[in-house]
């Protein structure tokens, strides 16, 4: 069979096309009917599954050929639609709704996936104990309007050349020939704005790479919360409360062996660390924690429950040892 995924997004179109899709059609910005249509040399589809409703549905009994059928299961966008009668005696279509199904049927849809034969799409997995943070990570990617499928890398500091912004940038390429929905967000703002954008875009990354400039404390704080990875990629650093934040936010961070830096992270336990200037480190390290959730689900786990040792009442314990030591 020939198959013609849609989505709304870019990230989520090189997604589908990785999953196997031979056609992709953004339905954010074409017209799913008439699109489906010139990629079937005007013929249409001879079966389409909808679960979306709204807009999307009159545009998806649009593409399918006479004699077409199409089964729809959901309504996310919105369950009143339209229909063009015309179209559906005229061209002989069928429509099917489904709701869930019998327990017998979901066993066999288990049995295909304990056989290989289907392999659902998992985002991440993560322990009862944190089905609150799973919530709130969804939350807020839905609040910056970031794709759900988006692998999102941020970076935040005032953009300062030591800052290494702009390795990040010049790694771009390489990370996402192996995670082509793969993202960064550059969180901060002068003085070397203007040389970042004139990076981003000289390079051709304007749709892989954001800057997103200063925004209020707790706006951050949510950002990284949404984010599946933080890079703190300085040349020197002292004690870094950025990197604390990403800890306590749950993402999981990758920081350079410098300063302060290996005071907050365990390489291997709370975080990773790099050597400073060195992109293939960068990249094959990104990728690497891309493709391994359960790596980065130990980091931030580990880092959270350590958090303590950077607490008010531990800083002040110690601080009173030295003092007393004097």
């Amino acid at each position: 069979a020939r198959v013609i995924a849609t989505a709304g997004s870019a990230a989520k179109l090189e997604r589908l096309r990785a999953l196997g899709a031979h056609e992709v059609v953004n339905h954010a910005t074409e017209d799913v009917g008439a699109r489906v249509r010139e990629l079937t040399a005007k013929k249409g589809v001879e079966v389409v599954f909808e679960h979306v409703g709204g807009a999307v549905f009159e545009q998806a009994v649009g593409a399918l050929a006479r004699g077409g059928r199409l089964v729809t299961c959901g309504a996310t966008a919105g369950g009143r639609v339209g229909l063009d009668l015309n179209l559906l005696f005229g061209r002989h279509l069928t429509l099917l709704g489904s709701w869930m199904g019998r327990r017998a049927e979901l066993v066999e849809v288990l049995r295909f996936i304990g056989d290989g034969r289907l392999k659902p799409v998992v985002d991440s997995v993560v322990p009862l104990a944190e089905a609150r943070r799973a919530h709130e990570r969804i939350e807020a990617r839905e609040h910056f309007g970031i794709p759900h499928d988006a692998f999102i890398i941020v970076s935040a500091g005032r953009l300062v050349a030591w800052k290494g912004f702009q390795l990040l940038i010049e790694v771009m390429p390489k990370i996402k020939l192996e995670v082509p929905c793969a993202k960064l967000v550059i969180i901060g703002s002068w003085p070397e704005e203007m040389a970042l954008c004139n990076a981003i875009t000289t390079t051709g990354l304007t749709a892989a790479v954001t800057l997103r400039g200063d925004m209020p404390h707790d706006e951050f704080l949510r950002y990284l919360r949404a984010g599946d990875l933080f890079i703190l990629n300085s040349s020197y650093e002292g004690f870094s409360h950025v990197l604390l934040e990403a800890m306590a936010m749950e993402i999981p961070v990758m920081a350079t062996a410098v300063g302060g830096n290996m005071e907050i992270i365990s390489d291997g336990v709370h975080g990773l660390l790099y050597s400073r200037n060195d992109p293939e480190t960068v990249a094959r390290t990104v990728r690497m924690l891309h493709g391994n959730v359960g790596l980065r689900q130990r980091l931030t786990q580990a880092a959270k429950r350590d958090l303590t040792r950077f607490g008010r009442e531990e800083i002040i314990r110690k601080t009173v040892g030295v003092l007393s030591a004097v």
